[in-house]
């Protein structure tokens, strides 16, 4: 009985501690890079809740400073009379419209540098906080991890005095608080102290859940069905962090943003995490090929029954 336990004591450690090992050298291998980090969300504006939060905030922004209707606003802003009147012809009003040509800019093969700019210049702030870094950027965040999607509204004045459109005459040739919120917590000190502790704990985690698996087997008569065990508690724990991360998306980021904002806010960490679920599907699958590896060597190495 108190083998068992002491078997039991050490698989529940060993469940315990390997999300957070696996999530720390995560963070050091995939996250703390920038040039991985941006691979891993170069494809988002594609994403329809990504483009529709982009979207509505470029709009809105227009649409706080741009009070006149649409007719004003096109003999305001447009010099040819040719390009007024197909204009007119538009059944459109001013956010409408921006929110349209918006749309199309990030659609385009050529909005990649632009997106791969902003996130460049967001990572220091993504790395600071998922290592637990002390910094000015993560000082000042107040809870709040944003994209500054100012660049989307430049080029969207660019793209418009291309199509005979000076935005200038009515809003600011460039802006720079622009910004698309991808997590919000009041706790972000909490979570900084929790990421810190994660990733000066990850290597000597992974060494220790070596030694406990070992330990268990070591303790066992039958050892094969006991390695069998730990790549069952190996399989578990793995399937466990998946289902936390999905909690995640449907409570953390759940809180404050308008509906909007959260559900590019979910589709942004769903990229960004891809790769650590991928980590963790693999260590399952690997915990569950070991598993029934032993599970038969147990069976085959049985003495047979007695008649």
């Amino acid at each position: 009985m108190g083998k068992r336990l002491v078997q039991g004591v050490l698989l529940l450690a060993i469940f315990l501690i390997l999300p957070a090992s696996v999530a720390g050298i995560w963070v050091r291998q995939e996250m703390a890079d920038t040039d991985r980090y941006v691979a891993s969300v170069k494809d988002l504006p594609s994403n329809p809740e990504v483009q529709e939060a982009i979207v509505q905030l470029v709009g809105s922004e227009v649409s706080a400073r741009v009070t006149m209707d649409w007719e004003t606003f096109v003999t305001t802003t447009v010099s040819s009379r040719t390009i007024q009147s197909q204009l007119l012809g538009l059944d459109v009003d001013v956010q409408g419209f921006v929110e349209d040509q918006t749309r199309r800019i990030i659609q385009e093969p050529g909005f990649t540098p632009v997106w791969v700019a902003i996130n460049e210049a967001a990572h220091p702030l993504v790395k600071d906080v998922l290592l637990g870094n002390d910094s000015d950027a993560v000082a000042g965040a107040d809870g709040d991890i944003e994209l500054n999607i100012s660049p989307i509204y430049n080029a969207l004045v660019q793209s418009l005095a291309g199509q005979g459109i000076d935005l200038t005459r009515v809003l600011p040739a460039e802006v720079d608080d622009l910004s698309l919120t991808i997590y919000d917590s009041p706790s972000l000190q909490q979570t900084q102290r929790i990421a810190r502790l994660i990733d000066r704990w990850a290597l000597p985690l992974v060494g220790i859940a070596v030694v406990l698996g070992l330990l268990v087997v070591v303790v066992s008569h039958r050892k094969p069905l006991a390695i069998a065990v730990v790549g069952l508690t190996v399989l578990l724990s793995m399937a466990a962090s998946l289902l936390a991360l999905a909690a995640m998306l449907d409570t953390v980021l759940d809180r404050h943003l308008p509906p909007v904002q959260r559900d590019a806010a979910r589709a942004v960490v769903r990229e960004v995490t891809a790769s650590l679920r991928e980590w963790a599907l693999v260590l399952g699958i690997a915990g569950a090929v070991v598993m029934i590896v032993f599970l038969v060597a147990q069976f085959m190495t049985r003495p047979p029954r007695r008649r």
